[in-house]
C-alpha cells in the first residue's frame, strides 16, 4: 500500500509569502513516498518542484465559496485520482469538506497547524493531526494523533555573526536577538520593538507583511526589519537568542530551527513551547518594561541559558526530524485508507 497510496496534498495559503506552514507542507511532501500530487497557489510551484510531485496549480486568492475556485478543485481531484486528500490550515479544510460532498468515497484528513475556534469542517474530517499536543487538546473533543512540525537535515553552511551583524550594521561585540514570522498582528512584534528599544538591544526581524511600515516607524537605531529569507536556517546559530511574542501559535518552525541551530528560545507561552522549552524560558509578560528586562537577563547569563537548552537542543535533533514525522504520517494514511476499505 505504500508505494501506491495516492495523496493529494491540499494547500489554499493565497500566496506569495511562504510561511512556516507552507515550508512544512513542502518538507512533509518531500519526505513522503510517490503517488503524492499537490493543490496549491501558482506562486508555490518551484517550492513543489520535486518531479515525481503531481502540481495543480489554483488562485486562491478567491473565497472558498467561488464557483470557479470549487469547479478547479473538482476537476483536480477528478484528474488525480486520490485515494485521500490531506488538507493543511482552515480554508483548506473547509474546501476539502466541500470535496467529500462531491466524492462520498474520498477519504480526507487535515492537519490542524493552530488552534481554531470553529470546528464544524475540522468536524467533517475522517481524521485530524494536530502539530503539538497543545493544538491536540485545544481540538477537544475531536480526536486527533499529534505529529509534531518537523525539520530537513540542515546540510548548509552557517553564517557566522561577524558577518551577519556587518550585512545589517550592527556591533558583532553586543547581544544580537532575533524573531522570524509574518509581520501581522497575532505576531505581537510590536511588543518586542518596543522591549528591544528600551532595552538598547539589537534585534533583527525576518519576515515581510502587511504590519512591515507601522514596525519600521517604531524600529530604534539597534532594530533592523529585515525582511523574508530563504536563509533563516544558515543565520540563526549567529544569533544569542530567537524571541516569540506570538498570541498563538501551533509549533512554531523558527522555534525549531533556532533550537536544531543551538540558539536558546524565549517564547509566549504558546502551544508546543511547554512540550520543548524550560520553564524559565517562558514569556508571561510582553509589556515593555518587563520585556525588556527578561531580555537582559538573558542575555546577561547566556552561558548558563545556553546550559539549561541542551537537553532541548539534543531533543529537536533527534526527535523533530522529518523522515520520521512523515513516516508516522504515512501511517495514519495507511490507517484511514484501510478502516474505510474494510
Amino acid at each position: 500500500m505504500t508505494s501506491t497510496l495516492r495523496v493529494l496534498h491540499l494547500l489554499a495559503s493565497p500566496g506569495p509569502q511562504i510561511g512556516g506552514m507552507e515550508r512544512q507542507v513542502a518538507a512533509l511532501a518531500q519526505a513522503l513516498p510517490p503517488s503524492q500530487g499537490v493543490i496549491a497557489a501558482t506562486s508555490y510551484h518551484e517550492l513543489f518542484s520535486q518531479p515525481a510531485l503531481a502540481f495543480f496549480p489554483c488562485n486562491f486568492q478567491r473565497s472558498r465559496y467561488h464557483p470557479l475556485l470549487r469547479r478547479e478543485l473538482r476537476q483536480h481531484v477528478k484528474t488525480f485520482k486520490p485515494d485521500l486528500v490531506h488538507a493543511h490550515g482552515l480554508k483548506a479544510t473547509m474546501l476539502a469538506a466541500m470535496l467529500k460532498r462531491h466524492f462520498p468515497e474520498l477519504q480526507t484528513l487535515a492537519t490542524v497547524h493552530g488552534t481554531k475556534r470553529r470546528q464544524r469542517a475540522l468536524a467533517r474530517m475522517d481524521h485530524l493531526i494536530a502539530v503539538s499536543e497543545g493544538v491536540r487538546q485545544a481540538l477537544y473533543p475531536l480526536n486527533a494523533t499529534t505529529i509534531h512540525n518537523a525539520l530537513a537535515p540542515y546540510q548548509g553552511a552557517r553564517v557566522d555573526r561577524a558577518t551577519l551583524c556587518r550585512l545589517w550594521g550592527l556591533d558583532p561585540q553586543r547581544p544580537l536577538i532575533a524573531a522570524a514570522g509574518r509581520l501581522v498582528s497575532l505576531k505581537r512584534y510590536a511588543h518586542l520593538i518596543r522591549a528591544a528599544n528600551q532595552a538598547q538591544l539589537q534585534l533583527l526581524l525576518f519576515g515581510e507583511g502587511p504590519l512591515r511600515t507601522e514596525l519600521e516607524a517604531l524600529a530604534g537605531p539597534t532594530v533592523r526589519l529585515c525582511g523574508h529569507t530563504e536563509a533563516l536556517r544558515a543565520q540563526l546559530a549567529a544569533v544569542d537568542l530567537l524571541v516569540i511574542c506570538s498570541e498563538r501559535e501551533g509549533m512554531s518552525l523558527s522555534m525549531l530551527e533556532a533550537l536544531e541551530a543551538g540558539t536558546p528560545v524565549l517564547s509566549t507561552p504558546v502551544s508546543g513551547t511547554h512540550e520543548l522549552l524550560p520553564a524559565g524560558a517562558l514569556i508571561h509578560d510582553i509589556a515593555p518594561a518587563p520585556l525588556a528586562a527578561q531580555l537582559q537577563r538573558a542575555v546577561a547569563d547566556l552561558t548558563p541559558l545556553r546550559a539549561a537548552f541542551q537537553s532541548t537542543f539534543e531533543r529537536v535533533r533527534q526527535e523533530f526530524d522529518i523522515t520520521t514525522q512523515a513516516n508516522r504520517t504515512q501511517t495514519v494514511y495507511q490507517s484511514i485508507v484501510f478502516s474505510a476499505q474494510h
